[in-house]
């Protein structure tokens, strides 16, 4: 990354940044492209796919602190099963998003079975 010197002497001047990581870290926030298709991933949801999702933190290179995060879409399938071949074992990167009727389906399967041994 390049430095306007006269830029940074200036922003040090008036007050702008503290230090030069601050600096630093303010042109990393402004250069460093973000991914959100959570809406993306919540319209392929509602047509019944199961999505895996990428999810990770970005560090800014010069001071290790978190810029945010990015939440991208890595693959869609029809099918869990195919879903979970590709993410085996979810973790707090890689992870599925059901379609929400499953999920509704799911909840109602588990109450029907939970009615069977009620007494009354």
């Amino acid at each position: 990354m390049n430095f306007d010197l006269e830029q940074e002497h200036n922003d040090h001047e008036t007050g702008a940044f503290q230090n030069e990581f601050q600096a630093a870290f303010t042109m990393a926030q402004m250069q460093t492209p973000r991914v959100n298709e959570t809406a993306k991933i919540q319209a392929l949801t509602a047509q019944g796919k199961f999505v895996v999702v990428s999810d990770h933190d970005l560090y800014c290179p010069y001071t290790d602190a978190v810029l945010g995060a990015s939440i991208g879409i890595h693959s869609v399938h029809d099918t869990l099963e195919e879903a979970q071949a590709v993410c085996p074992e979810p973790d707090a990167n890689f992870y599925v998003v059901e379609p929400p009727c499953r999920r509704e389906n799911a909840l109602l399967a588990d109450a029907d079975d939970e009615a069977d041994d009620c007494p009354f």
